[in-house]
């Protein structure tokens, strides 16, 4: 099982229909912060967890919106983003909009913390809307928000899990409202793929694009809650593994030889 936090721009709405107001937010958000100054410890990545098979390359993943390594270039990206948006839609007004955080979920408003202090680099003053989860996930659901900061848990450390609940049109979370059909058609063409490597490339092409989309901002991987079995066999991978084809009926278990059973 793998854990990641998250930011959620609600792109159906303003300003974050717009790709630059979402790519601001993401280039002002310096992941690492999220790992050093919050009681958590984890890695920084992308759309997979990034200590797995499936995880970018550092050095593709720092070309990516919000991942390079110098900050002042991306707070000044970002500043640019901001003005070229305002300039041909007017000004921003930053007070009325809102992240909703799950005050029963205590990473949840950590993390809303810590986005406040990033976003105040490129002048951006965001208000807190701390709230119990089961309303932050009505909200979701509706659309009725603009900037949501949880998390997701996956059964497993593969794309056909991470893409099919996080990014995927129509997957396996019900909150993900973005529809890429490049995406979509790039996640069909890799559940097929037998040779790792090659499947690997379609993996990052599709990393690429939802990352630059900015509408669903990875904030980080916690450490906890990840665990790789290589002896499991037999598991057949779906897109939605929280509601349908969760039947173990062919799994089995190929364990290695223990000192005790010799």
């Amino acid at each position: 099982m793998v854990l990641v936090y998250h930011l959620t721009l609600q792109s159906e709405k303003p300003p974050f229909d717009d790709v630059r107001v979402r790519q601001a937010i993401s280039e002002a958000l310096q992941r690492e912060a999220f790992i050093e100054l919050g009681t958590q410890s984890g890695a920084v990545g992308t759309g997979n967890y990034p200590l797995g098979p499936w995880g970018m390359p550092k050095e593709m993943r720092n070309q990516l919106i919000g991942y390079g390594p110098d900050m002042a270039k991306r707070i000044a990206h970002a500043k640019e983003l901001l003005a070229s948006y305002e300039k041909e839609k007017g000004k921003i007004d930053w007070s009325k909009i809102k992240a909703q955080c799950a005050s029963n979920i205590k990473l949840s408003c950590e993390n809303g913390q810590i986005m406040q202090q990033l976003l105040k680099k490129i002048n951006v003053h965001i208000e807190l809307q701390p709230m119990i989860l089961s309303q932050l996930r009505g909200n979701e659901i509706s659309g009725d928000y603009l900037m949501s900061l949880l998390g997701a848990a996956m059964n497993f450390d593969d794309p056909i899990d991470t893409f099919g609940q996080l990014f995927v049109t129509n997957g396996g979370r019900w909150y993900q409202r973005r529809s890429l059909p490049a995406v979509d058609a790039l996640f069909e063409q890799q559940k097929f793929m037998a040779d790792p490597e090659a499947r690997k490339k379609v993996v990052w092409d599709m990393d690429t694009m939802v990352i630059n989309d900015s509408s669903y901002l990875i904030l980080m991987w916690p450490d906890f809650y990840h665990v790789r079995w290589d002896f499991v066999k037999g598991w057949t991978q779906t897109s939605n593994l929280w509601s349908t084809n969760t039947r173990m009926d062919t799994v089995w278990l190929d364990l290695p030889e223990l000192p005790h059973t010799r």
